[in-house]
Formats: C-alpha cells, sequence, structure tokens
C-alpha cells in the first residue's frame, strides 16, 4: 500500500503586503496562501491517482485474468470452487443443526468466518458459471425441450423451459450439463403435489448414479435471486443441497420455496434455486394435473409420466 511521505512542521503562511509586488522592505514578497493552497492540492491529486494506479493492479501480474482462462481451465475452476463451497455450506449445516448459541466465542468467530467464505466463493462461482454458459453453450437465450410420454410409450406432450442466465447463471450451467449428457432422458415424473410437478431419477437401475458419477447430483450452494422468484409456472431444484429433483411451480411458491420457506433444513434462511420459467407447454401441465396420485401428504402419482427426452435447442454446444 501507499504510504504517504509525513510532514515536519508546518509550511509558513505569509499574508501579502500592500503596495504591489515588492513588501516593504524591499525584498520579493513570499507565495500568497491561493497559490500555495493550489500547489498542496496539485500534489494531493498526484497521489491519489497515483494510488488508485496501483491498487488497480493484479496481485499476480503473471496470473491470468479470469476472463482468458480457456473452457478447461475454468472447468476446472468451476470443479475445485464446488468441493471448497460444498464443504463450506456443509459445515454450517452441521453448526445449524447443532445450534451456534450453544458454540463458544472462538468457535462463533470461526462460524462468522466460514459465512463470510461462503459468499466470497459463491460470488466466483457465479462469475465463472457467467463465463463458462456461452463457451459450453453458445449465446443465450438457452431454451430445453422436454419430450414426455406414457410408460406404454405413447407420447403424452412437450413442453420448452427457457433459462433464467442472467439471473441464475450457476444453476443454468449446473441444469444445461445435466440436460447435454442425457442425465434426464428416460426418468420420470413422478409427483403431483397440486402446488408443484417433480421430476426425480426413479428410470432404469443406477439412474441416480449416473449424476453422481459426472458429479451433478446436486448443487454446492443454494443459490437465489430475489428478482427471481418462484411465481407460477417457474422451475426449481428441491432438496438440501439441491437436485437432482426439479419441479414445476403450479402455484405462487414465493413464499413456500423462497427464502425460510422450507422449515424442515438446518438453515433454514436458505431458499430454493428458481432457475427458469416453462413458456410452452401449458396443456401438459393440467394433463398432469390431472392424473391420479396415492394416497398420503407426499401425493406420487400412480403411474409416473415418462421423460423420453430433454435437449437445449440454441446454442453451438462443445463436447463437455
Amino acid at each position: 500500500m501507499l504510504r504517504q511521505k509525513q510532514r515536519n512542521g508546518t509550511l509558513p503562511l505569509s499574508i501579502p503586503s500592500q503596495g504591489g509586488e515588492f513588501g516593504e522592505r524591499g525584498g520579493k514578497r513570499r507565495p500568497g496562501w491561493k497559490f500555495l493552497v493550489f500547489i498542496l492540492g496539485t500534489i494531493c491529486i498526484v497521489l491519489l491517482n497515483h494510488r488508485g494506479e496501483e491498487f488497480e493492479q493484479p496481485n499476480n501480474p503473471n496470473e491470468p485474468r479470469i476472463a482468458e482462462l480457456s473452457i478447461a481451465e475454468l472447468q476446472e475452476k468451476l470443479d475445485l470452487l464446488q468441493v471448497s463451497v460444498s464443504a463450506i455450506h456443509k459445515d454450517l449445516s452441521t453448526w445449524a443443526k447443532k445450534g451456534s448459541e450453544t458454540a463458544t466465542l472462538e468457535e462463533r468467530k470461526g462460524i462468522e468466518e466460514l459465512k463470510g467464505r461462503l459468499e466470497l466463493q459463491s460470488l466466483e462461482l457465479k462469475e465463472t458459471s457467467v463465463l463458462l454458459l456461452p463457451k459450453l453453450f453458445g449465446e443465450p437465450p438457452y431454451v430445453v425441450e422436454v419430450e414426455l410420454s406414457k410408460a406404454n410409450g405413447i407420447p403424452f406432450g412437450n413442453m420448452k423451459l427457457e433459462m433464467a442466465d442472467e439471473e441464475m447463471p450457476y444453476t443454468t450451467l449446473f441444469f444445461l450439463r445435466q440436460v447435454h449428457h442425457k442425465l434426464w432422458d428416460g426418468q420420470n415424473i413422478i409427483r403431483n403435489a397440486r402446488h408443484v410437478i417433480q421430476m426425480d431419477p426413479r428410470g432404469p437401475p443406477g439412474s441416480r448414479k449416473r449424476f453422481s458419477d459426472k458429479k451433478l447430483n446436486s448443487v454446492a450452494f443454494q443459490e437465489y435471486n430475489e428478482l427471481y422468484p418462484h411465481k407460477q409456472f417457474t422451475i426449481g431444484l428441491a432438496g438440501r443441497p439441491g437436485g437432482p429433483d426439479w419441479y414445476i411451480s403450479t402455484i405462487d411458491n414465493t413464499k413456500n420455496h423462497g427464502p425460510g420457506g422450507q422449515k424442515s433444513y438446518n438453515i433454514q434462511a436458505e431458499a430454493d434455486p428458481c432457475f427458469g420459467r416453462v413458456i410452452e407447454g401449458f396443456d401438459v401441465i393440467e394433463k398432469i394435473q390431472g392424473l391420479d396420485v396415492k394416497a398420503g401428504g407426499f401425493m406420487m402419482l400412480k403411474e409416473f409420466v415418462d421423460i423420453k427426452s430433454m435437449r437445449i435447442m440454441q446454442g453451438n454446444i462443445v463436447n463437455l
């Protein structure tokens, strides 16, 4: 950090005498106070400008800026951040379950430090996702087509989902990678709970393991943007941590699935990620809502609807 030089003493300020350029003793008059103020102000501006330039320089000039990283480097950065953020979130969840009021003063300081690290690294995850999205999937908008069928293979209808990539870049990237790897092909719509329609990997044996093998079974943190709440026909991630299950809100779930809406989880202030919306296929949603459910509060469908395929409709997709 730039250190300012300390001045010893003060500069004398002379008051100009009457009678022109020369004083009463015939010598040349000292500079006036306005001139000294001008000189001091100029020095301050130069010092501040120099200090600003110093702060703008990267800590390590040999380290590439994040925007200049390749796809492979960005994906490696994303993976490392996800591991770190997941570990921090797990620790905070454990403390939330135990109750921080039982913690010592030193432990409370550690909890606050964890919260600070989670906030910073989550922002870095979002920034990395913003850069990866166009590199992997082309320019937005990102639209996913969902083709559905009954268990006997009879077509059930199609839906289109538009991603909220600007508001929710990390969760959008997470979901698009699942779709790209065809992890949702052959899975099911299992639940018609009146307020949501839920999708779950209950397809062929080993379906859930396929998500884990690709490290796409759950998000590292509960990304949420208050500018994109759980309005009717938006899509969100279920569970803590969220994923792989996702759902369509068939009513306004802003309160139920927004911050503090899910009281059964350890960190109650969190929200389900809301990362897109249905733009076509509202008739299909009505058909699903009319299907019979089993007895019980979960309201599982008596007969699942199959997800035949899910495809990203736009973008020049590279090999992931």
